[in-house]
């Protein structure tokens, strides 16, 4: 995945790295909330001071603490219940889940986010830890944007958490003190709630308790690595990590189960047979009486394990001596990932049908075998302490909804899917010659991309480059993303890098500066495209020269392709629409900022413009899930045009350049 960094897969990889005490990669320090400063266990990268650190906490988690606190868990699920039947009585749909999809401004977010099941996630979390429910339930709605400045602070973790610098500059003890914070009303009501149960710890027995009781064990210890500030960091992780744990669990355990009415009306038939015993009665249903409902508990695990609420890779670092996973062994420094989602799917693991739902996989008589392969809840030291409650919760929500509700969907049919963001690229080729130079640099305003293409077997077009950098920067948007691209692959000779032969003036370099310095801050669509050359002698720019040149300027993605055979082409499109896509959800790039290059709108295949005769103007469609699937290209060398075909039919994206009056123009 990285230079430094390897994803497994293989069956050994839980036992190996996971359930071993590695310490964690340094992506865990982001989850350092509201700031740097306020370290939670799950933070801690040194599984010693973890370790440490959790046994402080761990013991208001055992099972019955937690179901001390059980009556009031069914105040809660009730509110839930009286939501539905009210929507049942209007007659009017009810939204249940939390869609998840593109967003990029708080109105849009207002919209879709109204999600009953993340309201009662958070409002029992609260009740949990620290008996203060955050009044989702009670409003019926998402009080001051909390959930959904959750779902985009989970989105920054996502990637910040491989920038740690970014994250000090805007998560920092200043920021915390001005009080500018996400997520504002749940922080704040966790740290009212935690103040006011530390002034009176006894008057509930809840997680609150348990903590500040560790809290005065560790001050008699003198310990070190757990103090109020910690406790803190913990209780608000525990609300957002619980609340989103639980969301997304009932949410596939609904969904699953509607679009499998037989595993419904199994786990009603096990309700119905309990309740003849006098099992399964009440407001709702407890937690052992849910218990007793093995298929209930399949259809849970199955829900978790198909569609489960973490799916990023659990980061560890081989420490000093190296493991072996497998038949392959990792030195000491290498950052091994595990992803559950990659583990819950393996057909190795769990089967042929590991995609599909089926809850009777759950009732075999092997299943103790592959409960190993279970990990919604992560391994080993780092895992999620708060699962005894999460569980509780989903047992008892799922078992009453089940026994008192008929549920269907308002689209029946309509499956969940993988978001697919398509870009539509226009892309302009500014053809690379002086005398298009005029004209071309108009194409450069508003772009939010370049690619830069330089012949690997011409050093003086690798040294014309600086003039298109230079006016790609001046000219184009604020946040340009360039890629440089080293062209005529297909005609390297990696083991016979020639001396280079003294620069002949040309149209093409002899008015052009030597490379060096570069001003400015942004860049635009396609870039610099010298002329086709045959060069049977081989290459005259290293790749280490070009990265060498491309660090120096800011660019960050060097690579090289060939036109000739298409291979690598498609990556550089996928690679910078990656990029642009990436800034949007960082919010480095607003797409309402009509400087930024981006447009709204819908449309896929091709949009092709007409040719000026010195640059081609097309669009490319590509998408976020699986960029440039396909591509056809047509490339040129020596005069002898060449088309070549990867596979049949039209494909998402075809033609990197049009056809103007029946010819082919330019190059490559």
């Amino acid at each position: 995945m990285a230079h430094n960094e390897v994803s497994i897969s293989h069956p050994d990889g839980i036992r190996r790295v996971l359930m071993c005490a590695f310490p964690k990669g340094d992506w865990y320090r982001i989850v350092s909330f509201p700031d740097y400063t306020f370290k939670a266990p799950f933070s801690m990268v040194d599984p010693k001071e973890a370790k440490e650190a959790r046994k402080y906490l761990l013991t208001g988690y055992l099972h019955h603490n937690v179901l001390q606190g059980e009556p009031a868990l069914d105040e809660n699920i009730t509110k839930l219940l009286g939501w539905m039947d009210k929507y049942s009585e209007d007659k009017k749909p009810m939204d249940l889940a939390c869609a998840v999809r593109p967003y990029y401004s708080m109105a849009d977010l207002e919209v879709h986010i109204d999600k009953f099941f993340s309201y009662t996630a958070f409002d029992i979390t609260g009740e949990v830890l620290f008996s203060k429910p955050f009044g989702f339930l009670e409003k019926g709605e998402d009080v001051r944007n909390s959930i959904a400045v959750t779902m985009i602070l989970e989105t920054y973790v996502t990637f910040i958490g491989y920038f740690q610098w970014i994250h000090r500059l805007f998560a920092n003890p200043f920021t915390t003190w001005l009080g500018i914070l996400p997520m504002g009303h749940v922080f704040d009501t966790t740290m009212a709630a935690l103040d006011k149960r530390q002034r009176n710890p006894d008057a509930r027995f809840d997680l609150a308790a348990h903590w500040f009781r560790g809290l005065e064990r560790a001050k008699r210890e003198g310990s070190k690595v757990f103090d109020l500030r910690i406790l803190q960091a913990f209780a608000t992780g525990n609300v957002s990590a619980g609340a989103d744990t639980v969301s997304a669990g009932l949410q596939s355990f609904v969904y699953h189960l509607l679009r499998h009415p037989n595993g419904w009306q199994r786990i009603r038939a096990e309700i119905d047979a309990a309740r003849k015993q006098g099992r399964c009665e009440g407001a709702v249903v407890s937690y052992e009486d849910a218990c007793a409902l093995p298929y209930l508990q399949a259809a849970l695990k199955e829900a978790l394990r198909i569609f489960g609420p973490g799916s990023m890779g659990l980061p560890r670092v081989v420490p000093k001596g190296g493991v072996t996973v497998g038949d392959v062994t990792f030195p000491e420094g290498v950052t091994l990932t595990i992803s559950p989602w990659v583990i819950h799917h393996s057909k190795e693991l769990w089967g042929e049908n590991a995609r599909e739902f089926n809850p009777e996989r759950w009732l075999q008589p092997d299943i103790a075998k592959k409960e190993r392969y279970f990990i919604p809840w992560g391994a080993g030291y780092a895992s999620c302490p708060g699962q005894t409650v999460a569980k509780i919760q989903l047992l008892k929500v799922a078992a009453s909804i089940v026994r008192d509700y008929d549920i269907r969907q308002v689209q029946p049919g309509k499956e969940w899917r993988v978001i697919k963001i398509k870009l539509n690229f226009m892309l302009w080729d500014t053809a690379g010659t002086e005398r298009f130079r005029s004209v071309s640099r108009s194409y450069y305003r508003g772009a939010a991309g370049a690619v830069l293409v330089y012949d690997i077997t011409s050093h003086s077009s690798f040294r014309g480059l600086q003039p298109f950098l230079n006016d790609a920067r001046a000219l184009a948007s604020p946040n340009l993303t360039t890629i440089l691209v080293g062209n005529k692959l297909d005609l390297a000779n990696d083991n016979n890098l020639i001396d280079l032969p003294p620069p002949t003036p040309s149209s093409t370099s002899s008015s052009l500066p030597p490379y060096g310095t570069s001003s400015g801050s942004a860049h635009a669509t396609l870039g610099a495209q010298m002329r086709a050359t045959v060069a049977p002698e081989g290459r005259e720019v290293s790749a280490t020269e070009a990265s060498r040149w491309a660090s120096g300027l800011g660019v960050p993605v060097t690579t090289e392709v060939s036109a000739f055979s298409g291979e690598g082409v498609d990556e550089v499109f996928g690679r910078l629409a990656r990029m642009i896509l990436t800034k949007i959800e960082l919010g480095e790039i607003d797409p309402d900022d009509p400087m930024s290059g981006i447009q709204y709108g819908d449309g896929g295949g091709w949009n092709a413009g007409g040719s000026d005769g010195g640059s081609v103007k097309s669009g490319m469609t590509a998408d976020s899930a699986g960029l440039a699937p396909g591509v056809r290209r047509r490339g040129r060398r020596g005069g002898k045009a060449r088309s070549q075909n990867w596979g049949m039919g039209m494909r998402e994206w075809e033609e990197v350049f049009t056809l103007s009056r029946g010819r082919r123009r330019g190059c490559c």
